[in-house]
């Protein structure tokens, strides 16, 4: 029974560590530029959540909660991972608030930019015209 234990959390870790790589769908990547912002470590992390690191790969290898069924959601990514709701909630309402916001910083650039390539199309000379 240990040896499957201990295969299945390398297996969760290493599926995690692929998460953070690849930006997949899941909150691996999120929980992991939350603990860069915060300079600290998984470990660390996982120690605030009350968790141990294995726990914490559970739940980054979760969906993120969807936001018709945040509370729900939570609570049972918190069951899954053995965590209490209560630790697990305001660090993943953080992180769906900085992601809306990292989306909306990057439409509006867009748009800055896109408005910039029209004004500069504007100012662009046109060529005169052999008629004159």
């Amino acid at each position: 029974m240990t040896d499957i234990n201990a295969k299945e959390r390398r297996l969760r870790a290493r599926l995690m560590r692929r998460a953070i790589e690849t930006d997949a769908p899941l909150l691996a990547a999120q929980l992991h530029r939350y603990a860069q912002n915060e300079r600290i470590s998984w470990a660390e992390l996982a120690r605030r959540l009350g968790a141990e690191e294995d726990g914490l790969n559970r739940i980054a290898c979760c969906y993120p909660p969807r936001e018709e069924r945040f509370l729900a959601d939570v609570e049972a990514i918190a069951q899954h991972a053995g965590v209490e709701t209560a630790r697990l909630l305001p660090v993943l309402r953080r992180l769906q608030v900085t992601e809306a916001l990292a989306d909306r910083a990057a439409e509006t650039r867009a748009a800055y930019l896109a408005d910039q390539t029209l004004l500069a199309a504007r100012d662009r000379e046109e060529p005169e015209s052999e008629e004159e």
